[in-house]
Protein backbone atom coordinates (compact mmCIF):
# COMPACT_ATOMS: atom_id res chain seq x y z
CA UNK A 1 0.00 0.00 0.00
CA UNK A 2 2.91 2.22 0.94
CA UNK A 3 4.50 1.46 -2.11
CA UNK A 4 1.41 2.04 -4.32
CA UNK A 5 0.73 5.82 -2.77
CA UNK A 6 4.31 6.18 -3.48
CA UNK A 7 4.41 5.18 -7.19
CA UNK A 8 0.79 7.26 -6.76
CA UNK A 9 2.43 10.31 -5.33
CA UNK A 10 4.72 10.24 -8.49
CA UNK A 11 2.73 9.64 -10.73
CA UNK A 12 0.19 12.42 -9.43
CA UNK A 13 3.06 14.70 -9.28
CA UNK A 14 3.75 13.41 -13.24
CA UNK A 15 0.30 14.37 -13.92
CA UNK A 16 0.83 17.77 -12.15
CA UNK A 17 3.91 18.01 -14.86
CA UNK A 18 1.62 17.36 -17.93
CA UNK A 19 -1.41 20.08 -17.27
CA UNK A 20 1.17 22.61 -16.51
CA UNK A 21 2.66 21.95 -20.29
CA UNK A 22 -0.62 21.86 -21.11
CA UNK A 23 -1.43 25.15 -19.88
CA UNK A 24 1.67 26.44 -22.01
CA UNK A 25 0.84 24.58 -25.23
CA UNK A 26 -2.02 26.26 -26.93
CA UNK A 27 0.62 29.70 -26.72
CA UNK A 28 3.19 27.56 -28.13
CA UNK A 29 0.96 25.76 -31.11
CA UNK A 30 -0.26 29.61 -32.50
CA UNK A 31 3.19 30.47 -32.49
CA UNK A 32 3.84 27.01 -34.29
CA UNK A 33 1.08 27.93 -36.52
CA UNK A 34 2.04 31.56 -37.55
CA UNK A 35 5.34 29.76 -38.07
CA UNK A 36 3.95 27.54 -40.66
CA UNK A 37 1.91 30.64 -42.50
CA UNK A 38 4.99 32.59 -42.45
CA UNK A 39 7.00 29.76 -44.14
CA UNK A 40 4.48 29.14 -46.68
CA UNK A 41 4.07 33.00 -47.90
CA UNK A 42 7.81 33.14 -48.04
CA UNK A 43 8.25 29.99 -50.12
CA UNK A 44 5.35 30.94 -52.47
CA UNK A 45 6.58 34.57 -53.23
CA UNK A 46 9.98 33.16 -53.32
CA UNK A 47 8.75 30.30 -55.59
CA UNK A 48 6.87 33.16 -58.02
CA UNK A 49 10.04 35.31 -57.98
CA UNK A 50 11.79 32.37 -59.47
CA UNK A 51 9.38 31.98 -62.34
CA UNK A 52 10.51 32.91 -65.69
CA UNK A 53 7.67 35.98 -66.59
CA UNK A 54 7.31 37.31 -70.72
CA UNK A 55 6.90 41.24 -70.75
CA UNK A 56 3.56 42.23 -70.48
CA UNK A 57 1.71 43.19 -73.69
CA UNK A 58 2.19 47.24 -73.85
CA UNK A 59 -1.58 48.65 -73.85
CA UNK A 60 -0.36 52.37 -74.41
CA UNK A 61 1.36 50.58 -77.82
CA UNK A 62 -1.97 49.02 -78.62
CA UNK A 63 -3.93 52.05 -77.95
CA UNK A 64 -1.68 54.36 -80.86
CA UNK A 65 -3.23 50.83 -83.30
CA UNK A 66 -5.87 49.95 -84.95
CA UNK A 67 -8.44 47.57 -84.59
CA UNK A 68 -7.06 45.14 -86.90
CA UNK A 69 -3.61 46.05 -85.54
CA UNK A 70 -4.46 45.12 -82.16
CA UNK A 71 -6.79 41.97 -82.82
CA UNK A 72 -3.31 40.58 -85.14
CA UNK A 73 -0.57 41.44 -82.13
CA UNK A 74 -3.15 39.95 -79.45
CA UNK A 75 -3.99 36.51 -81.09
CA UNK A 76 0.21 36.02 -81.61
CA UNK A 77 0.60 36.92 -77.76
CA UNK A 78 -0.30 33.01 -76.12
CA UNK A 79 2.53 31.61 -78.89
CA UNK A 80 5.15 33.85 -77.96
CA UNK A 81 4.41 34.92 -74.40
CA UNK A 82 2.52 32.66 -72.38
CA UNK A 83 4.49 29.50 -73.43
CA UNK A 84 7.65 30.90 -71.55
CA UNK A 85 5.64 31.18 -68.60
CA UNK A 86 3.73 29.41 -65.65
CA UNK A 87 0.85 29.87 -66.86
CA UNK A 88 -3.24 28.28 -66.24
CA UNK A 89 -5.87 27.64 -68.87
CA UNK A 90 -9.96 27.70 -68.22
CA UNK A 91 -12.93 26.60 -70.13
CA UNK A 92 -15.33 28.99 -68.98
CA UNK A 93 -19.33 28.84 -69.46
CA UNK A 94 -21.46 32.12 -69.75
CA UNK A 95 -24.89 32.87 -69.14
CA UNK A 96 -27.00 32.48 -72.09
CA UNK A 97 -24.81 29.50 -73.64
CA UNK A 98 -22.11 31.57 -74.63
CA UNK A 99 -17.71 30.13 -73.55
CA UNK A 100 -14.74 31.48 -73.56
CA UNK A 101 -10.93 29.97 -73.30
CA UNK A 102 -9.17 31.88 -70.75
CA UNK A 103 -5.20 31.67 -70.34
CA UNK A 104 -4.16 33.72 -67.31
CA UNK A 105 -0.63 34.39 -65.51
CA UNK A 106 0.25 36.69 -62.57
CA UNK A 107 2.61 38.98 -63.46
CA UNK A 108 5.23 41.19 -61.30
CA UNK A 109 3.54 40.02 -58.24
CA UNK A 110 0.58 42.90 -58.70
CA UNK A 111 -1.04 42.62 -61.92
CA UNK A 112 -2.84 39.19 -63.42
CA UNK A 113 -2.82 38.99 -66.98
CA UNK A 114 -5.72 37.22 -68.97
CA UNK A 115 -6.37 36.21 -72.61
CA UNK A 116 -10.01 35.53 -72.78
CA UNK A 117 -10.78 34.03 -76.55
CA UNK A 118 -14.71 34.27 -77.52
CA UNK A 119 -16.78 34.16 -80.64
CA UNK A 120 -16.02 37.64 -80.98
CA UNK A 121 -12.26 37.05 -81.13
CA UNK A 122 -9.89 37.45 -78.43
CA UNK A 123 -9.18 40.25 -75.95
CA UNK A 124 -6.48 40.67 -73.40
CA UNK A 125 -7.06 42.24 -70.02
CA UNK A 126 -4.61 43.42 -66.84
CA UNK A 127 -6.05 43.37 -63.57
CA UNK A 128 -4.28 44.95 -60.87
CA UNK A 129 -4.20 42.96 -57.31
CA UNK A 130 -5.13 46.08 -55.93
CA UNK A 131 -8.62 46.23 -57.26
CA UNK A 132 -9.40 42.95 -55.77
CA UNK A 133 -11.43 42.46 -52.54
CA UNK A 134 -9.46 39.44 -51.11
CA UNK A 135 -10.50 38.88 -47.50
CA UNK A 136 -7.96 39.45 -44.42
CA UNK A 137 -7.04 35.47 -44.39
CA UNK A 138 -7.13 35.18 -48.07
CA UNK A 139 -4.60 37.34 -48.06
CA UNK A 140 -2.25 36.14 -44.91
CA UNK A 141 -2.58 32.89 -46.50
CA UNK A 142 -1.51 34.14 -50.27
CA UNK A 143 -4.84 32.28 -50.86
CA UNK A 144 -5.09 33.72 -54.72
CA UNK A 145 -8.51 35.43 -56.11
CA UNK A 146 -10.18 33.05 -58.26
CA UNK A 147 -10.87 33.03 -62.09
CA UNK A 148 -14.40 34.41 -61.31
CA UNK A 149 -12.91 37.38 -59.72
CA UNK A 150 -10.43 38.27 -62.18
CA UNK A 151 -13.23 38.31 -64.74
CA UNK A 152 -15.85 40.29 -62.98
CA UNK A 153 -13.11 43.00 -63.16
CA UNK A 154 -11.77 41.96 -66.48
CA UNK A 155 -15.48 41.64 -68.17
CA UNK A 156 -18.06 42.53 -65.39
CA UNK A 157 -21.10 42.19 -68.07
CA UNK A 158 -20.25 38.69 -68.50
CA UNK A 159 -21.96 35.95 -65.79
CA UNK A 160 -19.72 32.98 -65.47
CA UNK A 161 -21.72 29.91 -64.57
CA UNK A 162 -19.07 27.68 -64.51
CA UNK A 163 -15.55 26.69 -64.45
CA UNK A 164 -13.14 23.76 -66.07
CA UNK A 165 -9.39 24.08 -64.92
CA UNK A 166 -7.70 22.31 -68.07
CA UNK A 167 -4.92 20.45 -68.11
CA UNK A 168 -1.31 22.53 -68.77
CA UNK A 169 0.06 19.74 -71.17
CA UNK A 170 2.43 20.62 -74.53
CA UNK A 171 -0.64 18.84 -76.15
CA UNK A 172 -3.45 21.21 -75.11
CA UNK A 173 -1.10 23.91 -75.61
CA UNK A 174 -0.95 22.80 -79.15
CA UNK A 175 -4.93 22.80 -79.34
CA UNK A 176 -5.24 26.24 -77.53
CA UNK A 177 -2.16 27.75 -80.14
CA UNK A 178 -4.54 26.69 -83.25
CA UNK A 179 -7.37 28.38 -81.32
CA UNK A 180 -5.52 31.44 -81.91
CA UNK A 181 -5.88 30.66 -85.71
CA UNK A 182 -7.45 33.10 -87.44
CA UNK A 183 -8.71 30.26 -90.11
CA UNK A 184 -7.91 26.92 -90.90
CA UNK A 185 -4.51 25.78 -92.41
CA UNK A 186 -4.90 25.50 -95.62
CA UNK A 187 -2.95 22.48 -98.04
CA UNK A 188 -0.85 25.34 -100.37
CA UNK A 189 -0.69 29.24 -101.10
CA UNK A 190 -1.84 31.16 -103.91
CA UNK A 191 -0.18 33.87 -104.62
CA UNK A 192 -1.23 35.92 -107.69
CA UNK A 193 1.77 37.60 -110.49
CA UNK A 194 1.55 40.09 -112.63
CA UNK A 195 3.57 41.45 -115.30
CA UNK A 196 2.84 45.42 -116.61
CA UNK A 197 4.91 47.19 -119.22
CA UNK A 198 6.11 50.50 -118.00
CA UNK A 199 3.40 52.96 -119.40
CA UNK A 200 0.85 50.37 -117.91
CA UNK A 201 -1.63 51.28 -115.08
CA UNK A 202 -5.44 50.25 -116.08
CA UNK A 203 -5.90 46.03 -114.89
CA UNK A 204 -7.19 45.85 -118.70
CA UNK A 205 -4.15 46.62 -120.01
CA UNK A 206 -1.81 44.18 -117.95
CA UNK A 207 -4.22 41.89 -117.84
CA UNK A 208 -4.11 41.31 -121.73
CA UNK A 209 -0.50 41.67 -121.76
CA UNK A 210 0.51 38.16 -124.07
CA UNK A 211 4.66 38.96 -124.37
CA UNK A 212 6.50 39.76 -121.56
CA UNK A 213 10.45 41.17 -120.82
CA UNK A 214 13.62 39.18 -120.45
CA UNK A 215 13.72 40.94 -116.68
CA UNK A 216 9.99 39.17 -115.35
CA UNK A 217 11.40 35.73 -117.12
CA UNK A 218 14.55 36.24 -114.77
CA UNK A 219 12.06 37.10 -111.82
CA UNK A 220 9.97 34.11 -112.14
CA UNK A 221 13.09 31.41 -112.43
CA UNK A 222 14.07 33.57 -108.90
CA UNK A 223 9.92 32.41 -107.56
CA UNK A 224 9.82 28.59 -108.51
CA UNK A 225 10.00 26.34 -111.23
CA UNK A 226 7.97 26.06 -114.30
CA UNK A 227 5.69 23.27 -114.11
CA UNK A 228 3.33 21.72 -116.24
CA UNK A 229 -0.67 21.87 -114.92
CA UNK A 230 -1.91 18.62 -116.61
CA UNK A 231 -1.96 16.00 -114.18
CA UNK A 232 -0.07 18.04 -112.02
CA UNK A 233 -0.36 16.27 -108.44
CA UNK A 234 0.99 18.70 -106.14
CA UNK A 235 -1.21 22.01 -104.95
CA UNK A 236 -2.36 23.39 -107.74
CA UNK A 237 -3.43 27.19 -106.30
CA UNK A 238 -7.65 26.60 -108.10
CA UNK A 239 -5.54 25.90 -111.07
CA UNK A 240 -7.56 23.37 -113.79
CA UNK A 241 -5.01 20.13 -113.69
CA UNK A 242 -7.16 17.64 -115.34
CA UNK A 243 -8.41 19.85 -118.99
CA UNK A 244 -5.97 22.56 -119.25
CA UNK A 245 -8.76 25.23 -119.01
CA UNK A 246 -6.55 27.17 -116.72
CA UNK A 247 -3.53 27.28 -119.48
CA UNK A 248 -0.74 24.64 -119.81
CA UNK A 249 2.13 25.98 -117.73
CA UNK A 250 2.02 27.71 -114.06
CA UNK A 251 5.01 28.43 -111.65
CA UNK A 252 5.18 26.48 -108.60
CA UNK A 253 7.63 26.09 -105.17
CA UNK A 254 8.00 24.77 -101.66
CA UNK A 255 9.46 26.92 -99.14
CA UNK A 256 9.73 26.26 -95.74
CA UNK A 257 7.20 23.07 -96.43
CA UNK A 258 4.52 25.29 -97.61
CA UNK A 259 3.43 25.03 -101.03
CA UNK A 260 3.56 27.94 -103.00
CA UNK A 261 1.40 28.21 -106.45
CA UNK A 262 1.43 31.31 -108.40
CA UNK A 263 -1.17 32.56 -110.76
CA UNK A 264 1.04 33.99 -113.60
CA UNK A 265 -1.35 36.81 -115.78
CA UNK A 266 0.69 36.02 -118.53
CA UNK A 267 0.66 32.00 -118.14
CA UNK A 268 -3.46 32.01 -118.38
CA UNK A 269 -5.30 31.74 -120.63
CA UNK A 270 -6.28 34.91 -122.82
CA UNK A 271 -9.21 35.85 -124.76
CA UNK A 272 -9.00 38.67 -127.31
CA UNK A 273 -12.66 39.04 -127.26
CA UNK A 274 -12.89 39.85 -123.66
CA UNK A 275 -11.27 42.97 -123.45
CA UNK A 276 -11.33 42.89 -119.80
CA UNK A 277 -9.97 39.25 -119.59
CA UNK A 278 -12.27 37.98 -116.47
CA UNK A 279 -10.33 34.67 -116.73
CA UNK A 280 -7.00 35.88 -115.82
CA UNK A 281 -8.54 38.55 -113.48
CA UNK A 282 -10.77 35.52 -112.21
CA UNK A 283 -7.93 33.64 -110.48
CA UNK A 284 -5.48 37.07 -109.68
CA UNK A 285 -8.39 38.87 -108.61
CA UNK A 286 -9.26 36.62 -105.91
CA UNK A 287 -5.56 36.15 -104.67
CA UNK A 288 -4.97 38.41 -101.31
CA UNK A 289 -1.54 39.15 -102.24
CA UNK A 290 -0.30 39.92 -105.75
CA UNK A 291 2.89 40.71 -106.97
CA UNK A 292 3.18 43.18 -109.50
CA UNK A 293 6.31 43.19 -111.78
CA UNK A 294 6.59 46.50 -113.70
CA UNK A 295 9.11 47.61 -116.40
CA UNK A 296 10.97 50.99 -115.90
CA UNK A 297 11.21 53.14 -112.82
CA UNK A 298 7.79 54.68 -112.48
CA UNK A 299 5.16 54.05 -109.44
CA UNK A 300 2.30 52.01 -109.97
CA UNK A 301 -0.68 52.52 -108.13
CA UNK A 302 -1.59 49.87 -105.82
CA UNK A 303 -5.52 50.25 -106.89
CA UNK A 304 -4.82 49.19 -110.37
CA UNK A 305 -6.96 46.04 -110.16
CA UNK A 306 -10.55 46.05 -109.00
CA UNK A 307 -11.16 43.84 -105.82
CA UNK A 308 -12.41 43.33 -102.41
CA UNK A 309 -10.19 40.40 -102.18
CA UNK A 310 -6.86 42.24 -102.90
CA UNK A 311 -4.96 43.44 -99.59
CA UNK A 312 -1.67 43.53 -100.51
CA UNK A 313 0.03 44.77 -104.10
CA UNK A 314 3.61 43.79 -104.18
CA UNK A 315 5.80 45.87 -106.57
CA UNK A 316 9.13 44.42 -108.10
CA UNK A 317 11.14 46.87 -110.31
CA UNK A 318 14.58 46.26 -111.71
CA UNK A 319 16.25 49.22 -110.18
CA UNK A 320 18.03 51.20 -112.54
CA UNK A 321 22.01 51.16 -112.88
CA UNK A 322 21.99 55.19 -110.62
CA UNK A 323 20.50 53.58 -107.71
CA UNK A 324 21.91 49.89 -107.81
CA UNK A 325 24.85 49.66 -105.04
CA UNK A 326 26.91 48.22 -108.19
CA UNK A 327 26.81 47.04 -111.79
CA UNK A 328 27.57 43.33 -111.69
CA UNK A 329 24.60 42.18 -110.18
CA UNK A 330 20.46 43.19 -110.84
CA UNK A 331 18.80 44.68 -108.06
CA UNK A 332 15.03 44.83 -107.11
CA UNK A 333 13.55 47.86 -105.68
CA UNK A 334 10.35 46.56 -103.50
CA UNK A 335 7.39 49.09 -102.46
CA UNK A 336 4.70 47.27 -100.00
CA UNK A 337 0.82 48.55 -100.33
CA UNK A 338 -1.66 47.16 -97.90
CA UNK A 339 -5.65 47.93 -97.39
CA UNK A 340 -6.26 50.61 -94.59
CA UNK A 341 -8.26 48.35 -92.81
CA UNK A 342 -5.71 45.60 -92.64
CA UNK A 343 -3.02 45.04 -89.69
CA UNK A 344 0.68 45.86 -90.17
CA UNK A 345 3.17 42.95 -91.10
CA UNK A 346 6.88 41.38 -90.96
CA UNK A 347 9.26 41.77 -91.44
CA UNK A 348 9.74 45.63 -92.28
CA UNK A 349 11.24 46.75 -95.37
CA UNK A 350 14.58 48.08 -95.43
CA UNK A 351 15.90 51.37 -96.19
CA UNK A 352 16.21 51.77 -98.50
CA UNK A 353 13.88 48.96 -100.13
CA UNK A 354 16.62 47.51 -102.36
CA UNK A 355 17.52 43.63 -103.05
CA UNK A 356 19.83 42.15 -104.44
CA UNK A 357 18.40 39.31 -106.73
CA UNK A 358 19.34 36.20 -104.95
CA UNK A 359 18.74 33.92 -102.25
CA UNK A 360 18.42 36.55 -99.88
CA UNK A 361 16.37 38.15 -101.45
CA UNK A 362 13.85 35.18 -102.00
CA UNK A 363 14.27 34.27 -98.36
CA UNK A 364 12.54 37.77 -97.48
CA UNK A 365 10.18 38.02 -100.32
CA UNK A 366 8.43 34.83 -99.55
CA UNK A 367 8.02 35.97 -95.91
CA UNK A 368 6.34 38.77 -96.40
CA UNK A 369 4.12 37.71 -98.36
CA UNK A 370 3.23 34.71 -95.89
CA UNK A 371 3.33 37.05 -92.94
CA UNK A 372 1.02 39.22 -94.89
CA UNK A 373 -1.40 36.25 -95.99
CA UNK A 374 -1.88 35.81 -92.32
CA UNK A 375 -2.73 39.28 -91.23
CA UNK A 376 -5.22 39.54 -94.42
CA UNK A 377 -7.29 37.41 -91.18
CA UNK A 378 -7.74 40.68 -89.57
CA UNK A 379 -8.74 42.63 -92.38
CA UNK A 380 -12.08 44.38 -92.06
CA UNK A 381 -13.20 42.42 -95.16
CA UNK A 382 -12.81 39.03 -93.58
CA UNK A 383 -14.40 39.82 -90.13
CA UNK A 384 -17.02 37.57 -90.79
CA UNK A 385 -15.42 34.52 -91.90
CA UNK A 386 -12.89 34.80 -88.98
CA UNK A 387 -15.69 35.08 -86.23
CA UNK A 388 -17.47 32.28 -87.76
CA UNK A 389 -14.53 30.02 -87.84
CA UNK A 390 -13.72 31.30 -84.26
CA UNK A 391 -16.86 30.24 -83.34
CA UNK A 392 -16.74 26.57 -84.56
CA UNK A 393 -13.36 26.17 -83.10
CA UNK A 394 -14.24 27.00 -79.63
CA UNK A 395 -17.61 24.94 -79.59
CA UNK A 396 -15.39 21.79 -80.89
CA UNK A 397 -12.83 22.55 -78.36
CA UNK A 398 -15.76 22.90 -75.65
CA UNK A 399 -16.95 19.53 -76.68
CA UNK A 400 -14.36 17.99 -76.22
CA UNK A 401 -12.58 19.11 -73.13
CA UNK A 402 -15.96 20.07 -71.07
CA UNK A 403 -16.51 16.50 -69.77
CA UNK A 404 -13.41 15.17 -69.59
CA UNK A 405 -11.95 18.10 -66.92
CA UNK A 406 -13.57 19.53 -63.63
CA UNK A 407 -13.22 22.15 -61.63
CA UNK A 408 -14.18 24.13 -58.78
CA UNK A 409 -15.48 27.11 -60.28
CA UNK A 410 -13.28 29.40 -57.54
CA UNK A 411 -10.20 28.14 -58.24
CA UNK A 412 -7.48 29.92 -60.37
Amino acid sequence: MEQWRVVCGEETKWDDAIWASLRLRPRGILLFLFFLVFVYIFATRLFRLGLRRPQGLDRSILAQLGAEDQMYQISHFYRLHYLETAHKNFLVHVRGGGMMIVSMFYHDQSHYHLLVRFQGGTDFYTVDKQQLSNSFWKRVLGIEPGLQDLLGIAKPDVSVTSVVALPNTSSLQREIIALDEPAPRSDGIRVGVVYCEAHQTNENEFFSNVETSPEFEQFLELLGEKIELLGWNGHNGGLDIQKGRSGTHSVYTRWREEEIMFHVSTLLPLYKKDPQQLERKKHIGNDRVVIIFKDGDKPHPPDSIASKTNQIMILIQVCPEAEAPDRNNTYYKVSVARKKTMPRFEPPMPDPPIFCKGEAFREFLFSKVLSGLGATHYSREFTALRKLYAESSLKKFAQAHEHRHAADSSSV
